[in-house]
């Protein structure tokens, strides 16, 4: 991501090289990650839309991952620091 235009560079137009680089960059630039709380909730709700499909098309598989990515996204969730 360009921190000075807050925008990303298109995951498919990067080397592998340039993502290493880029991921680096951006894990020693700060301790904190900014992620707003309206996408890990819209991500939640589209998870468990896909885990309530995977499940009734007895695709066992694929509603283990879904369960796997629900769970992650409540502990994400549940670390939010509050500033009260």
């Amino acid at each position: 991501m360009d921190h000075k235009k807050k925008e990303s560079q298109s995951a498919t137009s990067e080397t592998f090289e340039q993502k290493m680089f880029r991921l680096e960059a951006n894990y020693r630039s700060s301790h904190l990650i900014k992620i707003s709380r309206a996408s890990l909730v819209e991500m939640l709700e589209t998870s468990y839309s896909n885990y309530q499909k995977a499940f009734h098309h007895d695709d066992k598989i694929n509603a283990l991952v879904w369960d796997g990515v629900i769970r992650t996204l409540h502990l994400v969730l549940d670390m939010e620091e509050r500033h009260d």
